[in-house]
Order: structure tokens, then C-alpha cells, then sequence
């Protein structure tokens, strides 16, 4: 069973409370970024017209 993945993001606040800073390692951020381009990706994709399974595999001669 995999392990859940403990988050290592620490939020600094100012004086009044309100969160002005993230902190986060390098493969967090990574992760980030990756993780809002796949979301783009899907949301400039999303009106495209659907395929069915049996159209890519006869597509593909599978």
C-alpha cells in the first residue's frame, strides 16, 4: 500500500494574520507547476469532440 504523501508547504503570516509567503521545497513546487500545465492543458481541451475507445483502436489497428 503506498504511503500518503505528507505536504511540506509552510505558510508565513504578517502581523495582522493573513498569509503572505509559502515556503515549499524545489519538488514541491515541481510538482506544482506540472500539476496547473496538465490543468491547462485539459481546460484548452475541453470543448474537443470525444472519441470512443473503438474509434482510437481502430485508429491504431489494435
Amino acid at each position: 500500500m503506498a504511503k500518503a504523501k505528507k505536504e511540506k508547504v509552510r505558510f508565513i503570516k504578517d502581523s495582522k494574520g493573513r498569509v503572505r509567503h509559502a515556503l515549499m521545497s524545489v519538488e514541491e513546487y515541481r510538482q506544482l507547476v506540472e500539476d496547473l500545465h496538465d490543468l491547462r492543458k485539459v481546460l484548452e481541451r475541453k470543448e474537443e469532440a470525444l472519441i470512443s475507445l473503438e474509434e482510437v483502436k481502430k485508429e491504431l489497428n489494435v
